[in-house]
């Protein structure tokens, strides 16, 4: 959390504000859970004349990140004071409805937090779990990715990222551990990366050596490669230099 460098003005003015709102009304249904919850229309309601009497205000931006969405709430008084907090939700689904639901839910669940409004029935899962009502991935794909990067098998996870739709990669970096997932993501770049890296200098390698048509030279790289390996090294290799190998292998 961030503000001012005094807040003093502001926290008098919020213990007033508080002292006159009431609870925000449950009038929207939860026909997931069979249940009522305030939406951000009745948050917006129970703090409206409250904050105005009393000199605050606010303002809420919204962001994405590597990890969601979330917004940013800022808190402010009539003497300049401020205090400013951020609240990030993952994203199950990718697509816009699913980003529009998660936002709106950060939004109601940010400013209920910063303006001390008594909290409603949680509706969290209509903006997340509920998006999906079973996982997007199979527990075949999840052993096989945990097998991947437990392994450090860069070319693995490529080719296991070239198999599988946006949504299931997103899924099972999201089924881990709550504060594990960034480090999860990063972990999984790293490993990309190296096998990118790798793959760059292995090309090169056999580039070079068809030029000079030492195919002695060509057929140790390949010994020496998995066979996920070569397949990328071929895709990135040109159709005239795979026919040169070709040709150099059936004369050697």
């Amino acid at each position: 959390m961030k503000q001012s460098d005094s807040i003093s003005k502001l926290a008098t003015a919020m213990c007033a504000a508080q002292s006159q709102m009431g609870g925000a009304v449950k009038d929207s249904a939860n026909p997931f859970f069979k249940s009522k919850y305030a939406d951000l229309t009745s948050v917006v309601k129970a703090i409206k004349e409250p904050f105005a009497a009393n000199g605050l205000s606010y303002i809420q931006m919204p962001y994405h990140s590597a990890d969601g969405v979330g917004v940013t709430t800022r808190l402010m008084h009539s003497s300049g004071e401020w205090l400013e907090s951020e609240f990030v939700l993952p994203l199950v689904k990718r697509d816009p409805q699913a980003a529009g639901s998660s936002l709106t839910y950060a939004r109601r669940y940010a400013l209920q937090s910063v303006a001390g409004i008594p909290n409603a029935d949680d509706d969290a899962e209509s903006a997340m779990v509920r998006q999906i009502t079973t996982p997007a991935y199979t527990p075949q794909q999840k052993d096989e990715f945990l097998a991947l990067i437990a392994s450090g098998d860069g070319f693995g996870i490529k080719k296991f990222g070239k198999s599988v739709d946006q949504s299931v990669m997103d899924a099972l970096f999201n089924s881990f551990k709550g504060g594990t997932i960034t480090a999860t993501k990063q972990k999984v770049r790293d490993l990309v990366q190296e096998a990118n890296t790798q793959m760059k200098v292995t090309v090169a390698a056999i580039q070079a050596a068809v030029a000079d048509a030492e195919f002695s030279s060509i057929d140790e790289i390949y010994s020496e490669m998995t066979e996920i390996e070569a397949e990328f090294v071929n895709a990135a290799l040109s159709e005239v230099e795979l026919l040169q190998i070709r040709n150099m292998k059936e004369v050697a």
